[in-house]
């Protein structure tokens, strides 16, 4: 049994890289679109909370990813039962952190605008 769960790590691990790698050069040929990722349509320009919220949902996927590839499997006594490990809590205050700031971010420039004032 442990030579077939290697074998559907190794190949879920080189799936996904090719899936990334799809992605990666469908950003570079641009036939994904990164417009709006990073700035607000009225403004045009980058929002930092945008950036904030991006960066901690990709630091959070790969800590947690790096997390499973190291644990693997969390197993009960006679491997009847399987399951994901646990999310740290640590990465759950990076990403409460990312989507805190965003939310933050879209009030302070609703109040803005309503007020006339320009940031």
């Amino acid at each position: 049994m442990g030579d077939l769960a290697e074998m559907v790590r190794v190949l879920l691990i080189v799936w996904l890289s090719g899936l990334a790698l799809c992605v990666l050069i469908a950003i570079l040929r641009r036939r994904i679109s990164l417009e709006g990722l990073f700035a607000s349509k009225n403004a045009g320009r980058m929002d930092p909370e945008r950036v904030a919220v991006f960066v901690s949902a990709v630091v959070a996927i790969g800590g947690y990813a790096l997390q499973i590839m190291a644990d693997g499997a969390v197993c009960n006594e006679d491997m009847s039962y399987c399951s994901m490990p646990d999310v740290p809590d640590t990465l759950l205050y990076l990403l409460a952190a990312g989507n805190g700031s965003y939310i933050a971010g879209k009030i302070v420039r609703k109040y803005v605008r309503k007020v006339g004032l320009h940031v």
